[in-house]
């Protein structure tokens, strides 16, 4: 019985603990139902009460068993119906027993699956979550307890958000854009704001175009500490540049972006962050600025990659190992100094004010770049001031290291490349080496430039001058100094071969040269110094032409004026400007060999033609130094055979330029100059060889000229008519000129102002040598005087009274007249005698008188003497004459009256005249035995002309051996 009594006592205890057990389990569960109810009742209205919206969901459930919350499909839609927000679902996992122990509020897990987020910049500048920053501002503000810095004690065991999209819009552009995120997965282990230790975080996401972000590491809320790895892989750029678009000059066809390191960010106390181990990659880059036409900037590239880049905020340096460029291809151009590549990069908001203010608080930071390289490059650019020409550079290669944005050191530079390069041309090719400092922008270079066609300055030409360089190419080395970002010295070594100018309208180059070459050359931009030590010119061939119409090439190569595009700006704009420093210039010595000077005058019947040839010498000492004269002394020939030398000195700086200039010609054929005497003496010229000794000085603006020159059997042709020919007998002056052994020697001084405005040195010449044939022609018997070393007149013969003897006078002068008719050969004589109307008369009357006298038997000495003899004679023939009888004559009045009793008939004074020539051409024929085919006598007396009849004189003319006078 007490067996029964105790099964069933002890079968009613359980039932009581079952009962206490049901009891417990229906009130939690009623519990945990009242828990869901608060639930479902709070949520919406606490979310109401933070947002002012209404948050649409399912039920909230609650797990009694894993004390977890769910919440699923919840959603916030904005005013307009659209959706802010939505998650598939949210769960809370509690940690009540862990709370209660650690008396801190753990989660055992926190996870929000199926995560949207949409925010939207509308068309009106507003976001579509402004209502609930609205609702939030108009909350009471709650009065903080706690001052406490510390954080709200929590843990969270695990946390995992997976975001399955996160999209941005921006409808306030004028072109909406919209881009998204989708995938993230954040996760958070043992997260904890009581812990110093960080926590292990992890988050990855991928982008609507393939890219994928991987970022992982630990975090401290506790310690303010956060470190670990970011990575970042084929992140397309096109979203960010259409979202930046309306800013930007450049349309972005494709990029994509990869990076990658490890970070450090610090907050507890001060913010601090650092970056290690950094790795940036921009892979298929394409951008271009503008429309589709010339004036493009295009560029695209393979890789652009950063590597060992280090980065810190305390530090406030950002230092990357190694940059790299790869396939670089670019395509601008240039105006002045506008380029495409600078206007794509300029955002538009800055197009119209470029001034960037920094404040003096700012930290500086450091960058540095140990090595940088562009390597195989392309550049395609185009210039607009060389008619929009295209230049290719292929095979670029840059490279830089040291770069260092505080200045501590120089970066050193190399940059190489071929220009215009194709399968049958090398070339352009550059190399530049060197080092620059990019603060004080001071650097030094050494550059080397080959195969550069000068042909490529033409358009740049054109406003000067009418000619094209069709060929020619530069080859220069030069040390280039830059300070302050300005370059201010040039020191150059280098040649300009092969060189051809071709002037417009025409079939051959006015100039050309093999090879032109410098050394050691120095351009100071500073102190506006040229000093160039050797300039080497040769194979310099040069063309002169005189048109027809009496103009040059040299006038028609530069225009009469030159327009500049701002010319007329300029003009209505006009302002004093500064008096500038003039430049020095000093040219210690050119070179010139193997040369020529080639002359063609077109104006001439026939055409002449003639070219110095062989051409060489120095001149040394050109400089812009007034004070010090250049010297120069060249050697040459004329068409091949006839000497020339040039030498002298010059000051070419001066406000009047000075010159003292002697040039030489030897035996230089004269038939080639018949053209020239024709056109200007009248004569053609047959042969003959000239030198000539031309010394010329300019000073004060005034030219003087002494030319000494010698005609070699010079024989001259035909005579031509020719309005410009010289007004004198020219072969008669040559014959005065031309001694025994055909030598003509002519000394002519020429002078005139180089101010006066119709100054022309040919016209000057010209005029000189016609004065100077006039002179000789003027008084050609004082010229044979010189020749023969007497000061008398040669050109007249003395006769006493009704003589025809030849006095002693005579014959001194006819002996010096037969010196210098032997060395001038070409020479005529022409004797033509006059007599006096009076004196000679009177001279045959009394001859007449003495053959009588002398017949009484009075000697010539009685009759000289006038004695008694005569006297008796005299009055003896006075009284035998049928006289009027006359009282107390003397015998003198007696004679006086006897000399009037003769007649003597005119022609026995023209025989008397022309006796005498007759004696003076007997004497010189007989007596000094001059041909007598050069003695002419002219027996043409007019006593018309009073001279002819009142001299008592054989008077000479010349005239050269074909009769050509003084006269004409």
């Amino acid at each position: 019985m007490k067996t029964i009594i105790r099964a069933q006592l002890k079968q009613l205890g359980q039932y009581r603990s079952l009962r206490w057990v049901l009891g417990i389990g229906s009130g939690y569960l009623l519990l945990c139902l009242l828990v869901v109810v608060l639930l479902n009742w709070q949520v919406g209205k606490l979310y109401q009460q933070q947002t002012g919206r209404v948050l649409q969901s399912d039920l909230v459930t609650f797990n009694p068993f894993t004390f977890a919350i769910t919440a699923r499909d919840l959603e916030d839609h904005n005013p307009d119906g659209s959706l802010l927000w939505s998650a598939q679902q949210v769960q809370l996992n509690l940690a009540p027993l862990d709370s209660l122990l650690e008396r801190t509020p753990i989660l055992d897990a926190v996870e929000i699956e199926g995560l949207r987020l949409h925010p939207h910049l509308l068309a009106n500048g507003s976001w579509n979550f402004d209502d609930i920053l609205k609702h939030q501002a108009a909350l009471p503000v709650e009065t903080a307890q706690d001052d406490s810095e510390d954080l709200p004690a929590l843990r969270i065991n695990n946390t995992r958000i997976a975001i399955a999209e996160l999209q941005f819009s921006d409808s306030s552009l004028a072109d909406p854009f919209s881009t998204s995120f989708k995938d993230i997965l954040f996760e958070l282990q043992g997260f904890s704001t009581l812990d110093e230790a960080g926590q292990v975080y992890q988050l990855s996401a991928r982008t609507a175009e393939g890219g994928e972000l991987n970022w992982k590491g630990t975090i401290s809320l506790k310690g303010g500490q956060s470190q670990g790895e970011l990575a970042a892989k084929n992140l397309n750029l096109l979203p960010v540049w259409q979202y930046l678009k309306s800013s930007l000059n450049f349309t972005l066809q494709n990029a994509r972006l990869s990076a990658a390191g490890n970070y450090k960010v610090q907050w507890h106390k001060d913010f601090s962050w650092s970056v290690e181990q950094g790795k940036l990659a921009l892979t298929d880059g394409k951008l271009r600025s503008g429309k589709a036409s010339a004036r493009n900037a295009e560029l695209s590239l393979a890789a652009l990659t950063l590597e060992g880049i280090t980065a810190g905020s305390q530090t406030q340096q950002l230092v990357v190992d190694k940059a790299q460029l790869n396939g670089l291809h670019l395509s601008s151009w240039s105006q002045g100094s506008d380029t495409g590549l600078a206007q794509a990069f300029i955002l538009k908001s800055l197009a119209g004010d470029q001034t960037v203010t920094e404040s003096a608080d700012t930290p500086s930071w450091v960058v540095r770049v140990n090595n940088f390289a562009i390597n195989n490059a392309a550049l395609d650019w185009r210039v607009a001031e060389l008619e929009q020409r295209l230049f290719k550079a292929r095979q670029l290669n840059f490279a830089a290291s040291n770069f260092d944005s505080s200045g501590g050191t120089n970066m050193d530079v190399r940059l190489a490349t071929h220009i215009d390069q194709d399968a049958n041309n090398p070339g352009i090719q550059l190399t530049v080496t060197g080092g620059f400092n990019p603060v004080s922008l001071d650097g030094d270079f050494s550059a080397d430039l080959q195969a550069l066609p000068v042909s490529l300055a033409n358009p740049l030409l054109t406003p000067y001058m009418r000619a094209t360089i069709i060929a020619g190419q530069l080859q220069a080395k030069a040390e280039l100094q830059v300070r302050d970002a300005l370059l201010t010295q040039v020191k150059t070594t280098g040649s300009l071969t092969d060189l051809k100018l071709l002037p417009a309208s025409a079939t051959q180059e006015v100039l050309a040269w093999n090879d032109l070459r410098w050394s050691e050359t120095l351009l100071d931009l500073t102190t506006q110094e040229v000093t160039i030590p050797l300039l080497e010119l040769s194979g310099f061939d040069s063309r002169f032409e005189l048109k027809s119409d009496g103009t040059t090439n040299l006038e028609t190569l530069f225009p009469t004026s030159i327009a500049t595009p701002d010319a007329a700006k300029g003009s209505q704009q006009a302002k004093p400007e500064e008096e500038e420093k003039p430049w020095e210039f000093n040219l210690h010595k050119l070179a010139v060999e193997k040369s020529s000077v080639r002359f063609n005058d077109e104006s001439l019947t026939p055409k002449f033609t003639a070219a110095v040839q062989n051409f060489h010498g120095t001149l040394t000492g050109l400089s812009s130094d007034t004070r010090k004269p250049a010297n120069f002394k060249f050697h040459g020939d004329v068409d091949g055979y006839a000497p020339v030398n040039l030498q002298g000195h010059t000051q070419p700086f001066l406000e009047q330029p000075q010159l003292d200039a002697r040039l030489d010609f030897e035996n230089m054929d004269l038939g080639g100059l018949s053209g020239y005497s024709s056109t200007y003496a009248g004569w053609r010229i047959e042969r003959g060889l000239l030198t000539a000794n031309l010394h010329y000085r300019l000073k004060d603006g005034r030219v003087i000229g002494d030319n000494h020159i010698e005609m070699d059997q010079l024989q001259l042709g035909e005579k031509v008519q020719n309005s410009q020919a010289v007004d004198v007998p020219l072969r008669l002056a040559l014959a005065l000129i031309t001694d025994e052994n055909g030598l003509a020697t002519l000394d002519i001084g020429v002078s005139g102002n180089t101010t006066d405005p119709s100054f022309d040195l040919g016209t000057v010449i010209r005029q000189a040598v016609r004065n100077t044939f006039v002179k000789i022609l003027k008084s050609p018997f004082t010229l044979l005087a010189n020749i023969a070393g007497s000061k008398e007149d040669l050109g007249q013969l003395p006769f006493n009274s009704g003589s025809s003897q030849l006095l002693t006078t005579a014959t001194r002068k006819l002996n010096s007249l037969q010196q210098a008719l032997q060395k001038r050969p070409e020479l005529r004589i022409e004797l033509r005698g006059h007599y006096d109307q009076n004196t000679d008369t009177r001279g045959l009357q009394a001859a007449q008188i003495k053959q009588k006298l002398l017949e009484r038997g009075l000697s010539s000495k009685d009759i000289k003497a006038k004695k008694e003899p005569w006297q008796k004679a005299i009055a003896e023939e006075y009284r035998a004459l049928d006289l009027p009888a006359a009282k107390n004559l003397t015998a003198e009045q007696m004679y006086e009256q006897w000399l009037q009793t003769i007649s003597i008939a005119p022609e026995t004074l023209t025989q008397l005249a022309a006796q005498r020539s007759i004696n003076a051409k007997q004497f010189l024929v007989q007596q000094l035995k001059v041909d007598s085919s050069r003695v002419l006598i002219n027996s043409n007396l007019d006593c018309s002309e009073a001279e002819m009849c009142s001299r008592r004189i054989v008077r000479l003319d010349l005239s050269d051996l074909n009769q050509t006078s003084v006269a004409e």
